[in-house]
Formats: C-alpha cells, structure tokens, sequence
C-alpha cells in the first residue's frame, strides 16, 4: 500500500534521493529537478508529493493546474525510483492522484504529456484511461499529448 505525502522538510532530503532507472533518463526530470519545477510553478498551484510505501518514499509526482482554456490539471512528472519500480507502484500513485483531483473538483479532465519513446509509460498512462488529445504541441514534437476525464 502507498501514500501520497506534500513534499516537506520531513521528506524532501529522500525525495532528491530519488534516481530514475536504467532507460528511465531522458523521460523524467531528475527528483530536484521536480522540486525546482514545483517551487517555479508555484503561481500555477504546482504540487509535489512524495509516493511513500513501507520501506519510505519510493517516488514523487508532480501536478499542476493549467488555467488556460481547456483548463485541465496537469500531470508534469511522475518519477518512481530505480530500486521500487516493476512493484506497481507508479500505477497505485497515479489511481490515487487521480482520486484526489476528482474529490478536489476543481477541473473536469487531467492532461500529461509523455515522450513517445517512452512505451511503458504510454501503456499505464492507458491503462489509467488517458487517451491521445489529438494536439501536437510544436514545442514538444516528440511527445504524446494525453487527456483523461474526471
């Protein structure tokens, strides 16, 4: 069983712990990298937690919320770490923000963008209900644009 926890002083020392996997770089920021983009974003209510289990914090996701039309959260980051992944816990965190964000209510669907290199990824993120969007953003022409509703 896992937990989303805020990032804190408590936790954020494991969470800049945290190494993405072998094949992993490349697809996700490295974890302080997440926590900068969450200080950064802030004015967007960027949201950083940390994925914790039994054994403490195994990963971080990162959220934000897009005010532009379609407004949307958006899902920035998700980063579970090279010792804990292949346990499912990528797909439980993401269940359980995704639970979050449709008690919270503030918007009716949740974006992501992945790079479409990154198969794994695209099967959970499909899996969880996220579809293409149809948009190619010109900035990011190697990623897949995702939407799910709430």
């Amino acid at each position: 069983m896992i937990t989303l926890q805020p990032v804190n002083e408590d936790n954020f020392l494991a969470v800049c712990a945290l190494q993405a996997g072998e094949g992993q770089q490349g697809f996700v920021l490295p974890a302080p990298m997440i926590l900068a983009r969450a200080y950064a974003y802030r004015e967007q209510r960027a949201s950083a937690y940390a994925v914790c289990a039994a054994e403490g914090v195994v990963g971080v996701v990162l959220v934000e919320d897009m005010d532009d039309k379609p407004a949307c959260y958006h899902i920035a980051e998700l980063l579970i770490d090279e010792k804990h992944r292949r346990k499912g816990y990528a797909r439980e965190a993401m269940r359980l923000l995704l639970c979050k964000l449709q008690k919270e209510g503030k918007y009716p669907r949740v974006e992501l963008c992945v790079k479409k290199a990154n198969s794994v990824a695209i099967r959970l993120y499909t899996s969880l209900g996220f579809a293409d969007s149809g948009y190619n953003d010109p900035e990011a022409p190697d990623c897949l644009c995702m939407v799910r509703p709430l």
